[in-house]
């Protein structure tokens, strides 16, 4: 699971409505909204829409002296975390397979959730 935050120079309704236009924009299904929190799913396996891992994370927004914190927590769906843990361990000794499933666990959610981020 990739955790951060960030923090913006605008008012947790502006950032809402932006959140809401970018996650529409990069193709996520929003499953929830309202004024402190969206969560979000992102993917789905072997479509031809979004051929990517599934993901689904949070984005909470905390007002901060007329500016806005955004928390954010973003992870790949259970079965595609197992089964990457299981390649992982399977191909251990080729090296370069467990490298790609380290980063496909860990630093493609993150980097995901920063390009969302990013156009705020």
């Amino acid at each position: 699971m990739a955790a951060g935050s960030v923090t913006v120079n605008r008012t947790p309704a502006e950032v809402l409505d932006r959140l809401r236009i970018i996650l529409a924009a990069a193709n996520c299904d929003v499953l929830e909204a309202d004024e402190a929190r969206v969560r979000f799913h992102h993917g789905a396996w072997l479509t031809q829409s979004a051929p990517l891992l599934p993901k689904s994370g949070e984005f909470r927004l905390v007002p901060v002296d007329g500016r806005t914190k955004i928390e954010y927590e973003v992870h790949l769906a259970t079965a595609a975390r197992v089964w990457l843990t299981v390649v992982g361990i399977v191909f251990f000794p080729l090296v370069f397979p467990p490298i790609l499933c380290h980063r496909a666990i860990f630093y493609h959610p993150r980097r995901f959730a920063e390009n969302i981020l990013a156009g705020l």
